[in-house]
């Protein structure tokens, strides 16, 4: 399967899901569960949400569909059980190593914690079409869990939240998840979602949405 762009339409960066279906219009894949369900009849997504109370929300939400499996825990680099940091908006949990002490307000549960490919051997999945890895900071260690699965061979698509400048210690560093991306044989695909430090008050680039493609595709 070889890169398919047309000129004429909207310049690439701009709308992943336009990207994926025009660049790649044989491969079955889903990246947001609700916009690619019906433009992707084949495709089974496999949801992995560590919070219960938003692992509660996804399944009612998806109870009716059979090409829909959610799993109620959380992917890193060894299987077990870790905290989970629920403090705040859904959106932001992440696994944490300790609790903060000098925080009261910090809310944590234990969850479990699998890695990616003992997960998909115990499912049987062989092939990841669409892989989105966004878990606030831990994206390093949930590749490092991907040994056997996260080759160019065995995955086809790759959408990660990565961070923009050193200062930002909340999300993993571009360059790191570029560099382990590219030693497993994928390559830039394009960016999106640019988010500045606003909030910050600096001209920084905080965060953005990457999405790289095996080398096999390309």
């Amino acid at each position: 399967m070889k890169l398919r762009l047309r000129s004429r339409n909207k310049p690439r960066g701009t709308s992943a899901y336009f990207d994926i279906k025009r660049a790649f219009p044989d491969l079955r894949v889903g990246q947001s569960t609700e916009t690619f369900l019906d433009d992707f009849p084949h495709a089974h997504m496999f949801c992995i949400e560590p919070s219960c109370a938003n692992f509660e929300k996804l399944s009612k939400k998806f109870s009716g569909s059979k090409r829909i499996s959610c799993f109620n825990l959380a992917l890193s680099n060894e299987t077990g059980t870790a905290l989970l940091d629920t403090t705040g908006r859904g959106d932001m949990h992440r696994l944490v190593t300790e609790t903060a002490e000098d925080n009261e307000k910090t809310v944590v549960q234990e969850v479990e914690v699998s890695t990616l490919d003992d997960f998909c051997m115990q499912h049987d999945l062989r092939h990841i079409h669409y892989l989105k890895v966004d878990t606030e900071g831990h994206e390093l260690a949930v590749f490092s869990g991907a040994n056997k699965m996260l080759t160019a061979s065995n995955t086809s698509l790759v959408e990660v939240e990565l961070g923009m400048n050193p200062e930002n210690t909340y999300h993993t560093r571009f360059e790191d998840g570029k560099a382990v991306l590219e030693e497993n044989g994928f390559r830039l695909f394009a960016i999106y979602e640019l988010v500045d430090e606003c909030p910050r008050k600096q001209l920084l680039q905080r965060r953005v949405i990457a999405i790289f493609a095996s080398q096999m595709l390309l």
